[in-house]
């Protein structure tokens, strides 16, 4: 990649990170959980563009973790455990680029990073570090939904504006013409 292709991976991991420690803990109830870290990743994978996604949830967790207002709950080590997990998952796993392929990714990605937010809070908890926190089940879910939804809205959209993901059209016109 060019530098100025990587400028722009790190500033929209920095702008990534931005959003989610200032406008998405500060949204109404809806909108406090669209977060972009995630399925901007999950798609940086999807592209066969591991290193760029590894470098934008690296600036996205240290921004995290640098900006919040609140203890982050070590963001970056968190974001680069989920990706290591989701790049081995889309390797292994989930072999082709399509859109189910996608939002299994993300779901396992949400998950995954509920999951160690979870451990974070109970291993604070016996060290006796206090200021941690974790989002209950349904504040998951609800990030689970926004998340199914934007990881969606990429994929049409490079779907329809690159060729990386082509949807296979038939050959024929109409399913009875035999000529």
């Amino acid at each position: 990649m060019r530098i100025s292709s990587w400028i722009m991976v790190g500033a929209a991991g920095v702008v990534c990170g931005l959003y989610e420690t200032s406008f998405a803990g500060s949204a109404p109830w809806p909108w406090m959980f669209v977060r972009l870290i995630l399925p901007v990743a999950v798609m940086l994978l999807l592209l066969n563009r591991q290193s760029v996604a590894y470098v934008f949830l690296a600036l996205s967790g240290i921004t995290v973790d640098l900006i919040s207002a609140t203890n982050s709950d070590f963001a970056i080590l968190r974001f680069m455990l989920v990706i290591l997990i989701i790049d081995t998952l889309s390797e292994l796993v989930t072999t082709n680029r399509s859109l189910y392929a996608a939002m299994i990714l993300i779901a396992a990605a949400r998950l995954i990073n509920y999951f160690l937010l979870y451990l974070i809070y109970y291993l604070g908890g016996l060290l006796s570090i206090s200021g941690l926190t974790y989002e209950s089940f349904f504040q998951m879910i609800y990030a689970l939904a926004f998340d199914l939804i934007i990881t969606a809205l990429l994929f049409i959209g490079f779907t329809l504006f690159t060729r990386r993901f082509l949807i296979p059209i038939p050959p024929v016109i109409n399913r009875y013409d035999t000529t």
